[in-house]
């Protein structure tokens, strides 16, 4: 449910916005939390709010830390550990030439990947698949069987899947689960009516940037 209140300043809103959701909730000292767009955006709140005068069991987090806290959890019980920042870029540079010299990827496609300056971009395309939720299996399918002779936009997706599957095997044997996985098991999460870890969070507010 949300509320829309005329409001002079900032720090009138915030404060109107912590006393509404207490109302709500008929508990004045229960504990609520801001949801911000970044760290600096929680200082910026949590000074106005001192201007307005005293408020005890208001708590800052930032959407990052939200999905952190409520999807972590499941992935490590589950045996798996975060992915290391610049894995994949350090996999891509490794396994690229491998792969071609082993005659896993398209000839003309493959041989351009090994020349310098074309990671980068594959990173990206990889990136951007991986947050759509697309899968090599996914873009395999999309190809088909029998793809169209020397069409460059087939030949290029089957690259792609190709390098993608390879990417995926791996992350499997690693147990590294991705930033998808991460938000995904927050999804999941709050779909089951879960709560923070540790945290006795009765209700939010969401700020804008």
């Amino acid at each position: 449910m949300s509320l829309k209140i005329k409001v002079s300043s900032l720090r009138e809103a915030l404060e109107r916005a912590v006393q509404n959701v207490r109302q709500r909730l008929s508990d004045p000292l229960a504990r609520v939390a801001f949801v911000v767009p970044s760290k600096v955006n929680a200082e910026q709140v949590r000074r106005q709010l001192g201007e307005a005068g005293p408020f005890i069991h208001v708590d800052f987090i930032t959407p990052g830390a939200l999905v952190s806290s409520l999807g972590q959890l499941a992935l490590l019980q589950q045996g798996l550990k975060p992915e290391p920042s610049g894995w994949l870029g350090a996999w891509l540079h490794r396994h690229i030439p491998r792969l071609y010299a082993e005659g896993l990827l398209h000839e003309r496609y493959g041989e351009t990947l090994t020349q310098p300056g074309w990671l980068g971009p594959v990173q990206r395309a990889l990136g951007e698949l991986q947050a759509g939720r697309v899968s090599a299996a996914q873009l395999l399918e999309a190809v088909g069987d029998n793809p169209a002779k020397d069409d460059p936009t087939e030949e290029r997706l089957r690259l792609i899947a190709q390098i993608m599957a390879e990417v995926e095997q791996a992350r499997r044997e690693q147990r590294y689960y991705t930033q998808t996985d991460l938000e995904d098991s927050a999804l999941a999460r709050i779909e089951e009516g879960a709560s923070l870890p540790c945290q006795s969070i009765e209700g939010a507010v969401v700020i804008g940037d």
